[in-house]
């Protein structure tokens, strides 16, 4: 069976989720070319892990350059359009713990060759908001009352003043 390569894409912008090799848990198919992107939101950085790993195992195919089965990880940018190639696996040895981004778009190519075929993989991913700022000191100054009408806020953040001091919930 050969999976349609534009059947098999998908774009994803939850603040969590996962996906899975096709037909996981059973063999993914030959000739398999499949495309995950993660959309990620503002102020937030994009976690992926695979608690399931589980491609071709040959000792032809866990070479550096994974000849046969794949998944490649792609980072890219709206500003630039331009991609960052973050590695390819084929085996669970070199694939990291986590990948962390804060990229827009995060990229997963999944590819099978025309021999043997392995379980396939789950992926998880999460976006944890960014926490820039808590905890942190600094002076703060205000020279007249002001009113601002702010729209499209992504993230809001409190400030509590007491006099001589602010702190950052």
């Amino acid at each position: 069976m050969i999976v349609n390569f534009e059947a098999c894409r998908y774009n994803m912008s939850r603040i969590s989720g996962g996906f899975t090799s096709p037909m996981f848990p059973g063999e993914y198919s030959d000739n398999t070319d499949c495309t995950w992107q993660i959309n990620r939101r503002p102020n937030y950085t994009l976690e992926l892990s695979f608690p399931v790993f589980e491609l071709e195992t040959s000792k032809y195919c866990n070479g550096p350059n994974c000849p046969c089965d794949y998944i490649d990880i792609v980072e890219s940018s709206s500003e630039n359009g331009a991609d960052v190639f973050i590695g390819r696996y084929c085996n669970v040895s070199a694939l990291p713990e986590v990948v962390k981004s804060n990229a827009d778009y995060l990229k997963v190519y999944f590819h099978s060759d025309t021999n043997v075929r392995g379980n396939g993989f789950k992926a998880l991913y999460e976006m944890k908001l960014h926490k820039e700022g808590i905890g942190q000191t600094g002076k703060i100054t205000c020279e007249s009352m002001t009113w601002l009408s702010i729209s499209n806020l992504s993230q809001v953040m409190f400030v509590m003043v007491k006099q001589g001091q602010v702190a950052l919930p």
